[in-house]
């Protein structure tokens, strides 16, 4: 039992963090509200929660790969060097993986749900690892 314990206590804080839970909330929910500004129709309880879980999920991907590649800069900001990553607390493979399990894990669910949702993740994360973090957060401290 204690080796459940602490197995769990190592997932939640090495893990946890890696998604940036708060942040990744938010932009989840600006998602929802995106979703619900739609003409007015018949809310589809079940498919909005299916959207809103695939977006959650493919977020907290595209979040532990940011701070996958951001881990050197993380080391040296006060606000950042605690992170887990940047203090090597979880191995670089092992966050690769994990950020990219969760990001297709989220576009396979959008892909399920509608061909046009899948398309908006796929670009959204594309934009967000590729565009943002490999390319613009390194050129200017302008690009957020």
């Amino acid at each position: 039992m204690a080796s459940l314990t602490s197995t769990a206590n190592l997932l939640i804080d090495h893990y946890w963090p890696l998604i940036k839970s708060r942040q990744t909330f938010l932009l989840t929910l600006a998602g929802a509200a995106g979703y619900l500004c739609q003409p007015p129709m018949p809310l589809d309880w079940l498919r909005f929660s299916g959207l809103a879980g695939s977006l959650l999920v493919t977020i907290s991907g595209c979040t532990v790969l940011n701070m996958l590649f951001d881990r050197d800069i993380d080391r040296k900001m006060v606000r950042t060097n605690q992170r887990p990553l940047a203090l090597g607390q979880v191995k670089i493979l092992t966050a690769a993986w994990l950020g990219t399990v969760l990001i297709t894990l989220g576009l396979l669910w959008a892909a399920v749900l509608s061909p046009l949702y899948f398309v908006v993740g796929l670009s959204g994360a594309s934009l967000n690892v590729l565009v943002y973090t490999l390319w613009l957060k390194r050129r200017s401290a302008w690009s957020i």
